[in-house]
């Protein structure tokens, strides 16, 4: 179901779920509520504290000096 959700199963398996989920309804279900998941996650913005910045910085830093 993973790689159907993100357009990655080949077109045997995309056919197989596809058929699947005309008779399933609580696999409609599943795949509706790993869409919404999906979309979710898609917006949301991560970005590393300061303090991991640094820590990169330096060790990035310390590699140079060697």
């Amino acid at each position: 179901m993973i790689r159907f959700l993100y357009q990655e199963a080949n077109k045997d398996l995309t056919k197989e779920i596809n058929k699947a989920l005309l008779g399933d309804a609580e696999l409609r279900a599943q795949l509706a509520e790993m869409k919404s998941s999906k979309k979710s996650l898609d917006a949301v913005q991560l970005e590393p504290s300061p303090e991991s910045v640094l820590n990169i910085l330096s060790y990035a830093r310390g590699l140079q000096e060697h």
